[in-house]
């Protein structure tokens, strides 16, 4: 009889333990960032700002600048922490040598593992 209950009560901690597990992903709201489609030159300034919050723990924000479509990265920069939010506010001064279009990606992650990337702006630097 010891045996049961005792079987009852660890299945009973596993159901509640496992109810209590975040399945939200980070929230991940853009304040700034280039207009869709603009041209930006050699010594001028793009600015991007992002906030992510979490229901529960936040654990990692980053923005990635990136060529578009193919990918290559050009740019990565990590959030600053804050007691209940990750900032990434950043102005990168165009200095590139040939030029493409690009975009910017937004991937955050909260402690048990939910991760959101959210696509952002498609823009072009040139010389």
């Amino acid at each position: 009889m010891k045996k049961i209950v005792f079987l009852l009560l660890a299945v009973t901690c596993c159901v509640l333990v496992s109810c209590n597990k975040d399945r939200k992903s980070p929230t991940v709201t853009v304040e700034t960032e280039p207009l869709e489609n603009a041209v930006f030159l050699n010594g001028e300034t793009l600015s991007f700002k992002v906030i992510v919050t979490d229901n529960k723990t936040l654990a990692s924000a980053k923005a990635i600048m990136q060529a578009y479509p193919d990918g290559e990265q050009l740019l990565e920069i990590f959030g600053t922490e804050y007691a209940d939010s990750i900032v990434i506010d950043y102005d990168y001064i165009v200095n590139i040598p040939i030029e493409g279009n690009y975009e910017l990606k937004y991937i955050a992650s909260d402690e048990e593992g939910n991760e959101t990337n959210r696509q952002g702006a498609i823009f072009s630097l040139k010389p």
